[in-house]
């Protein structure tokens, strides 16, 4: 048979790669080292980048519910496939940023959102300069800038019109449902025991807080695209199937953070159709500092030391329920004991911080012994378990007050989208951007949950949805009385 043309050229690519996919397959079986899988990935990733690299954004979302953590050396993780995609994307963008002129509208650069992301990420850049650990911090940047650059900046380029939402929202939507089946599947076997959930994520997911953090965040999303299609299409009916599946995926998963996120969704929901959010957000940041002057007056905050000896882990649900309550669980103390120390380590470094990724190293010459637990020699080295605390350690008073503002932006954004917005699926997708991003905000008042593949895109992907709203609602006149 005979090529010509591009059926030639076509031919000869797809034996090319071929060629190096038996290859990796051979070299794999025979030295057991996953990297030879990375050649045909690589390949097939930089052709489909050349071909569309708009489906290969979208296909980036199908794999979020499916990625898997593989250790790369010390207590470093690499999340396969998305993070090598995701560095991949940050490729793409910096080319198509030098040969396509005007490809971001200045009117997203100039935004006050995108301003503070830039600062923020710029400060991370100066904090470089007086980090304790120049190797990781350098790491923690260049992660942090993929995760930008993909989920922010590549979502301003490729999410165009109300199609490309629809369809992002598909492809992360049929795989994580078909997870949370599978998860459920294995869970209803074990008879849905608290002490096995952990076992039913595995490996997609690193624990059931991570997996309960993403049905949850993603939920808004599948709810309100629902309503943006007509009766009897099959997008509708999946939705309808999609939604129970992912509460009682939540609901399983025995994570209190999510229940907690779930009801505040549900509380912000008619704050943001009230404009109430300004209210709501200076009400938190009272109560925040007067519990902190109150905690901090004479050194209150001993009085409220765990006993050592009942601070344990609690296997059944009901218990764990009540140890919470009487700040005797051991998750919870061990959380508080972290975050004590968190609070006296800006004495030290008040505006530059530690460095980014830098809390671990750092912070256990600054806990204070009567709020010890017994997993407190923390050996999977994780942080703080507070967003908030760890921007205060790492980035100092200027990079947590960056981020507060970033915070405050994207919400004060968000409401003023929904309440000028006059077409029902833009208002639509405002909430379900709004909504989630409040969801992420509770959940990283005790984990760290930006940092991971699972919740991050998510993160910037509701920024950068909220932006583009913003600006669209800035062209319309805004209704009277709204």
């Amino acid at each position: 048979m005979r090529h010509s043309g591009p059926d030639k050229i076509s031919f000869r690519l797809f034996l090319l790669f071929a060629f190096f996919l038996l290859t990796g397959v051979l070299l794999f079986a025979w030295y057991e080292q996953p990297v030879f899988l990375a050649i045909p990935a690589l390949l097939l990733f930089a052709g489909l980048a050349v071909a569309d690299y708009r489906l290969l954004y979208f296909l980036l979302f199908a794999f979020i519910p499916l990625s898997v953590e593989l250790p790369v050396g010390g207590e470093f993780t690499l999340k396969v496939p998305t993070e090598p995609m995701m560095a991949g994307f940050l490729f793409i963008f910096l080319i198509l940023l030098l040969y396509r002129k005007g490809l971001i509208a200045k009117a997203y650069l100039t935004h006050p959102l995108t301003v503070l992301l830039m600062a923020h990420f710029l400060w991370m850049l100066i904090c470089l300069i007086y980090t304790v650990n120049l190797g990781v911090s350098v790491k923690y940047v260049i992660a942090k800038s993929w995760y930008i650059a993909t989920f922010f900046f590549m979502a301003l380029i490729v999410l165009k019109k109300a199609d490309d939402f629809r369809r992002l929202v598909l492809f992360l939507g049929i795989p994580l449902t078909l997870i949370t089946l599978v998860v459920l599947f294995r869970h209803a076997l074990l008879g849905f025991s608290f002490e096995s959930v952990n076992d039913t994520v595995v490996p997609f997911f690193r624990n059931h807080v991570n997996y309960a953090a993403l049905l949850s965040v993603a939920f808004p999303y599948l709810f309100f695209m629902r309503l943006n299609y007509e009766r009897g299409t099959w997008q509708r009916r999946f939705l309808g199937f999609a939604l129970p599946v992912l509460l009682a995926g939540v609901y399983y998963s025995y994570t209190r953070a999510a229940w907690v996120a779930m009801l505040a969704a549900g509380i912000a929901y008619f704050m943001v159709r009230y404009r109430l959010s300004k209210y709501a957000v200076l009400t938190a940041a009272a109560t925040v500092l007067l519990l902190v002057a109150f905690l901090a007056k004479d050194n209150r905050y001993l009085d409220y030391a765990p006993d050592y000896s009942r601070t344990i882990y609690h296997p059944d649900l009901e218990d764990h329920l009540q140890a919470t309550v009487n700040f005797t669980d051991l998750s919870t103390a061990e959380r508080i004991y972290r975050w004590v120390a968190a609070a006296h380590m800006p004495a030290d470094r008040p505006w530059a911080g530690v460095g980014p990724g830098n809390f671990y190293p750092v912070y256990k010459r600054y806990t204070v012994p009567s709020f010890r637990t017994y997993v407190s020699d923390n050996p999977e080295q994780s942080t703080v378990h507070n967003y908030y605390l760890l921007m205060l350690v790492e980035g100092g008073i200027i990079g947590a007050s960056l981020f507060l503002l970033l915070v405050f932006t994207v919400l004060f954004a968000g409401e003023r989208a929904y309440s000028r917005l006059k077409s029902r699926e833009d208002r639509n997708w405002a909430m379900a951007a709004l909504l989630s991003f409040i969801l992420i905000l509770v959940h990283i008042l005790v984990s760290d949950l930006i940092e991971t593949d699972k919740v991050g895109s998510l993160f910037f992907l509701n920024m950068a949805i909220i932006l583009m709203l913003d600006r669209k609602a800035g062209r319309e006149p805004e209704e009277k009385g709204s």
